[in-house]
């Protein structure tokens, strides 16, 4: 899909953001906005990354479609020094009904590039990357999709190299069960620091947080990065929260939300972008 501004980077096998740090602006304060209760470990700083989009109105599709790019990598050669498998993605609407297919371009190491119908609205569906002897990837962004300007990454991985990565850092990964990944991005797709992930309602310790390219099990909250993973997730629908300080001092409150499925031995992917309005 448009994948976002992907610029970089993996979390076991993530598509997600190499960050910056910026002063946030206080989102709008139109509606009531959920708050998160402080806990030990929680950030003292402000989310990083500019937040000036949090509450406003994404605008609408101009015509009948959208077009959905972005490039396809290899989690083992990021870099693309080798050729790109013709990996294929189709989109799917919200009600999971196919919306089209296309491959990434290993000639354009790994372009990929899917016009879909849409309503005026935008795209609010997801898309699902795969490949042969890669994990399944389904990627899905919190804010619909209304331009074609954006553009990132999705990381074709190998249950071995997901594996391995769980075993570095103490985490047997069980069978029938899900993976997530995912990073909270600010209003120019770029990584937030100082957010902390709630899954299924509860802060669960199970959440790992990510420097650089690396997890990090001492972390409880997001580097400038935003990524993270949680592993062995029950598959089915699941709620998805990012919360963090809008100013210095203050709560807690929400900053994304995103309603995705966790598919079990396979890989959920998400992009937790600031609020709409209405969210």
């Amino acid at each position: 899909m448009h994948f976002n501004k992907m610029t970089q980077g993996c979390l076991v096998a993530a598509a997600v953001l190499a960050g910056c740090d910026s002063e946030p602006a206080t989102p709008s304060t139109s509606t009531t906005v959920e708050t998160l209760a402080d806990f030990a470990g929680a950030p003292t700083a402000t989310v990083g990354g500019a937040w000036a989009c949090t509450g406003k109105s994404q605008g609408t599709v101009t015509g009948g479609s959208v077009e959905l790019n972005g490039y396809v990598r290899l989690l083992g050669d990021p870099e693309a020094k080798q050729a790109v498998p013709a990996a294929t993605i189709e989109a799917f609407a919200a009600t999971g009904a196919s919306l089209g297919k296309s491959y990434a371009d290993p000639s354009k190491a790994g372009r990929v590039a899917l016009s879909v119908p849409v309503k005026p609205a935008g795209f609010d569906g997801y898309a699902v990357i795969s490949h042969d002897g890669f994990l399944d990837f389904r990627l899905q962004s919190s804010r619909k999709v209304v331009s074609t300007d954006l553009a990132g990454w999705a990381w074709l991985t190998t249950q071995a190299e997901v594996d391995s990565r769980a075993k570095a850092i103490g985490i047997p990964v069980e069978a029938g069960r899900g993976l997530l990944v995912g990073a909270v991005h600010d209003c120019d797709g770029f990584g937030a620091a100082n957010a902390v992930i709630e899954v299924g309602g509860s802060l669960s310790t199970t959440v790992l947080y990510a420097e650089g390219f690396d997890l990090v099990a001492k972390r409880t909250f997001t580097a400038d990065s935003g990524r993270f993973a949680v592993a062995n997730l029950p598959p089915g629908p699941v709620t998805v929260k990012a919360f963090g300080r809008a100013k210095a001092g203050g709560k807690l409150q929400l900053l994304s939300k995103i309603e995705t499925t966790i598919v079990a031995g396979k890989m959920t992917a998400v992009d937790l972008a600031p609020r709409a309005a209405g969210q």
